[in-house]
């Protein structure tokens, strides 16, 4: 035959197939040493470079009390577990997506009991945690340790951010 078809195979390219929503509280607290400017220029560097890989869609919910805002304006209280839920209607509704949600945070959650029930429910679904305590410890409550870490140095935020997102992006390929 002389069609040049003969030589093309069929080949199924895997992609990944990755959501990823970043949660970062904006209370009042991250006012102090800048820590809620700071979040944001780490949050916006992350994006940058998740915006770029293919089949990773992203998304980042700012919080302060009961409130989704303007992440650069900080006023309130540190409702962990209603933004982790809110940040669940992030997602897509694809069963074979990958879905992992990144929260940092420099305090304690004001309903701890209910941002246990949460992240035990959205685990149970599936969703992959990560977690950095910013100047503060209290994530390590929530979290397991390999799943999260506490950082003492603002300027180690967004390296710190980049290299569990690459491990947890490039430990399951």
């Amino acid at each position: 035959t002389s069609n040049p078809r003969v030589f093309r195979r069929q080949v199924e390219k895997r992609g990944m197939n990755t959501e990823i929503v970043l949660i970062a509280d904006m209370s009042g607290s991250m006012v102090e040493k800048d820590k809620d400017i700071i979040t944001s220029r780490a949050l916006y560097a992350i994006m940058a470079s998740l915006r770029k890989i293919p089949g990773l869609t992203s998304s980042v919910v700012g919080f302060s009390g009961n409130k989704m805002f303007d992440i650069l304006r900080a006023t309130g209280h540190t409702l962990c577990g209603e933004a982790l839920s809110y940040a669940m209607h992030n997602f897509s509704g694809s069963p074979d997506s990958r879905k992992i949600i990144f929260m940092l945070t420099d305090s304690e959650a004001d309903n701890e009991n209910y941002f246990k029930d949460i992240i035990k429910h959205t685990k149970a679904v599936g969703v992959e945690f990560l977690g950095i305590g910013i100047m503060d410890d209290a994530i390590l409550q929530y979290l397991p340790r390999e799943d999260c870490c506490v950082i003492k140095d603002l300027n180690r935020l967004a390296p710190e951010m980049f290299r569990m997102l690459r491990n947890k992006l490039l430990g399951a390929a």
